[in-house]
C-alpha cells in the first residue's frame, strides 16, 4: 500500500478525511513509502492491543438521532470495522469504526503511536477544546465531516475522532463526550 510522499491520511478507507494532512511533532510532514505489516479491515475487538499497552478505547459512544436531543444506546463495544497499519518507520496507526443504526452517521476512532499534528490549514472552522483531564485539544469542521484530535502526554499516543453525518455535523461536545469517556479496556 503506497502512501503519497510527505502525507498520511488519517482514515478508513482513501479520501475520508480529505485536506487535514498529519505531520510529525516537529511540524514536518513525515513520508511513508509502505505499510510493512497491515491488517485488513477486519472485525478483530482485540486488535487495539497490538498498538500499545496504554491504548485507551471509549466508554461512551451515543448517536443522536436527526432532530432529537435524545442521544441512543452506547455503541462502544459495536465498531463495524478495524485496522492497524504498521510502517517502515516503526509507526503503528490504529482505526476502528461506529456506526448509527440506521448508517447515516459514523464515527472513526484513530491512534497512533507517537505524538501528531493534524494540519489544519484551510478548513474553515477550528477551536481548542480542554478535555475532562487538562488535555488541549482541537476540534474542526470543514462541512463535510469533523474531528476532535489530541496529543496524550501521558503515553505519547495521538488520538482522534472523525465524525461524518449524511444530514447535519457532528458537534464538539458530541465528540468531547466520546473523547472524555477514555479508559483503559478491561
Amino acid at each position: 500500500m503506497k502512501l503519497r510522499n510527505k502525507l498520511i491520511i488519517i482514515a478508513i478507507s482513501a479520501g475520508l478525511i480529505g485536506g487535514f494532512v498529519v505531520k510529525n511533532k516537529n511540524n514536518t510532514a513525515f513520508a511513508e513509502k509502505n505499510v510493512i505489516e497491515g491488517t485488513s479491515i477486519t472485525t478483530d475487538k482485540e486488535l487495539y492491543k497490538k498498538l500499545s499497552p496504554n491504548i485507551k478505547l471509549p466508554k461512551v459512544v451515543k448517536f443522536k438521532e436527526n432532530g432529537s436531543n435524545t442521544p441512543g444506546i452506547n455503541k462502544r463495544s459495536d465498531f463495524v470495522a478495524t485496522l492497524l497499519d504498521v510502517l517502515p518507520t516503526g509507526t503503528r496507526d490504529y482505526r476502528h469504526q461506529y456506526k448509527s443504526d440506521d448508517g447515516k452517521q459514523k464515527i472513526t476512532f484513530n491512534v497512533i503511536n507517537r505524538p501528531t499534528e493534524v494540519d489544519l490549514e484551510g478548513v474553515p472552522y477550528q477551536k481548542k477544546i480542554i478535555l475532562s483531564n487538562g488535555v488541549e485539544a482541537t476540534y474542526a469542521s470543514d462541512n463535510r465531516m469533523q474531528t476532535l484530535s489530541f496529543n496524550d502526554p501521558k503515553t505519547n499516543l495521538f488520538y482522534c475522532l472523525i465524525g461524518e453525518k449524511v444530514e447535519g455535523e457532528f458537534t464538539s461536545e458530541e465528540l468531547l463526550e466520546i473523547l472524555n469517556s477514555l479508559d483503559e479496556p478491561k
